[in-house]
């Protein structure tokens, strides 16, 4: 590579970091937010209730819930780290 290409790489380079910081300083409130609606006690407690609920039900349906109960954990610890890592970019 020549010493105009590297150059041109390096100023890519700092301008898609210049977007993932601006990025992150527009999201991450809102994320914030969002994680906060998702952890909130009255949302725990309704899945408490919507798994007791499914207790009664079919096979399918239980399993359907249980999943639903994953996926939600899951969307939590992702989004944890996503805000760590929008914190991050944004200093």
């Amino acid at each position: 590579m020549t010493k105009d290409s590297l150059t041109r790489i390096a100023e890519m380079r700092a301008q898609r970091d210049a977007l993932d910081r601006d990025v992150a300083a527009a999201t991450v409130e809102a994320m914030g937010e969002f994680l906060a609606l998702l952890s909130a006690d009255e949302i725990t407690q309704r899945l408490e209730q919507l798994r007791t609920a499914a207790e009664l039900l079919d096979d399918g349906t239980r399993n359907r819930v249980e999943q639903w109960l994953k996926m939600h954990a899951a969307m939590a610890k992702l989004g944890d780290l996503e805000l760590a890592r929008l914190r991050k970019l944004v200093g």
